[in-house]
């Protein structure tokens, strides 16, 4: 792929949400930003463009990645269109030193990621399309070829169970993305049952950074999800970096501070 200065857009998909958006490239960029937004698995105007505003970022490629949104599709088939716009990545550009940051719903996808077989399978079973078949291609490429050198959570949610404890209001955007009880406790680590969820994470190495950002004024998420997840790194021996901060609103995405704090820079 040839270098890239101006924004361009680039279909994984058929669907008109199964985009990336290239805001920045150049195979002699020393390391790459893929973004995953937010928006509670269903609000369309959280995009990729919410990596705009980090354009400073020096010697990176910068990378935002749109996918399908709730009630048109439930888990797991946003986290299958992340893995394809990843594979896409892979494919067409010459990129290394992969940070994978996400915000809300985006960090929660990049937790269901260090299992994503799993969280996958799971969730199929809850919707009835459980015949993986067509997914071990796109499973294999993934496994063989993205290793993620860094990950950042942004304001993200971890636990869903305990998500709607904290915030029962929430089950409007909850319930358009999954189809029982059951289906979005088995979506992550922290409330799935599933044994098989006790294996090694896939696409880091005992080298990738874990960095967790948490706004304290967030309007919508507590540091209650925050802690859920310290608390389950900590389980697995995983060490990570824990940054709070009074970075504004959970929809303000760290506003003046977003570069910063997207680049994995300590404010």
């Amino acid at each position: 792929m040839e270098d890239i200065s101006e924004e361009q857009e680039f279909k994984y998909g058929e669907h008109s949400l199964q985009k990336i958006k290239v805001f920045k490239y150049s195979s002699t960029n020393a390391s790459t930003y893929i973004y995953i937004h937010g928006g509670a698995w269903r609000d369309p105007s959280n995009t990729f463009d919410e990596m705009r505003p980090v354009l400073g970022i020096p010697n990176a490629n910068l990378i935002g990645i749109n996918y399908r949104l709730s009630p048109e599709i439930k888990h797991p088939e946003h986290l299958i269109d992340i893995l394809r716009a990843l594979r896409f990545v892979k494919q067409n550009f010459d990129v290394s030193q992969i940070t994978l940051l996400g915000h809300s719903v985006g960090a929660t996808m990049i937790l269901q990621l260090l299992h994503y077989r799993q969280i996958i399978r799971d969730g199929l079973k809850h919707t009835h399309k459980d015949d993986l078949s067509s997914l071990d291609n796109l499973f294999a490429y993934v496994n063989d070829n993205v290793l993620l050198s860094q990950v950042i959570f942004l304001d993200g949610i971890y636990d869903v169970v305990e998500l709607l404890k904290e915030y029962p209001d929430y089950a409007s955007f909850v319930d358009d993305a999954f189809v029982s009880n059951k289906h979005f406790a088995d979506s992550t680590q922290l409330s799935s049952a599933n044994e098989s969820l006790d294996l090694p994470f896939s696409l880091v190495s005992k080298d990738t950074k874990f960095l967790i950002y948490q706004s304290l004024e967030d309007d919508l998420l507590s540091m209650k999800q925050t802690h859920l997840l310290i608390d389950y790194l900590s389980s697995k021996n995983q060490g990570f970096t824990l940054h709070v901060g009074n970075w504004g609103k959970h929809e303000e995405i760290f506003g003046k501070y977003r570069e910063i704090v997207f680049s994995g820079n300590v404010p």
